[in-house]
């Protein structure tokens, strides 16, 4: 009787049990590998890791930092910038989060509908390592600049209106690449909406 009575309690001791080396073990692993983009919140600082050691630090003081919270986030925040036209989202999902489609494209799809673009055409992609820079035409008339940082579980969004941190970070990555000048105004419209916030509604991710 007593043996019946401990199998539901054994189960759950062995199920938070492997939950807890689940987390610690993804947590030794983060702690491990140097993350492509940081920021230091107590110095105002973007930091990029080029390569192994090498590494981009930029003075972030008239970013706006705000913590995002969601279900199987681990670490999500935004960074805006109403004066350089920048905002950046940072997502850290938990080790049992996914996202519902490929992240570049889900986020695309999200600045085209709360901007209400009507076309949002690539019109050059680059990929350089875990870096992806993209420049879209925007309704036949405007140039956005985009960068995808990709890692495992950490995904960072950079809109960039004016292309200001886009060609800084593309020049450190490859410092002889030409930046093609586009025939085209920048798109210049802030935006600041958070991903994160809106996943609640829209599962972007689960």
């Amino acid at each position: 009787m007593s043996t019946i009575l401990n199998k539901p309690i054994k189960g759950k001791l062995i199920k938070n049990f492997l939950l807890l080396f689940t987390i610690l073990f993804f947590l030794g692993c983060q702690s491990e590998h140097k993350p492509l983009f940081t920021y230091k919140q107590d110095k105002q600082q973007l930091l990029f890791q080029i390569d192994q050691k090498m590494q981009f630090q930029l003075t972030a003081r008239s970013f706006k930092y705000q913590l995002r919270h969601g279900q199987n986030v681990f670490k999500a925040f935004t960074l805006y910038d109403d004066i350089n036209a920048i905002f950046i989202e940072h997502v850290q999902l938990s080790p049992n989060g996914g996202w519902n489609g490929q992240p570049r494209s889900v986020y695309r799809n999200f600045i085209k509908e709360k901007l209400r673009i009507k076309s949002m055409e690539v019109l050059d992609r680059q990929e350089m390592g875990n870096y992806e820079f993209t420049t879209y035409k925007i309704n036949n008339k405007y140039v956005l600049y985009f960068v995808y940082i990709w890692e495992s579980q950490r995904d960072t969004f950079i809109y960039d209106a004016k292309g200001l941190l886009y060609n800084k970070l593309i020049k450190k990555l490859n410092p002889s690449h030409n930046t093609n000048s586009l025939d085209l105004p920048n798109y210049g419209r802030l935006f600041n909406e958070s991903l994160v916030h809106y996943n609640t509604i829209y599962r972007y991710f689960q």
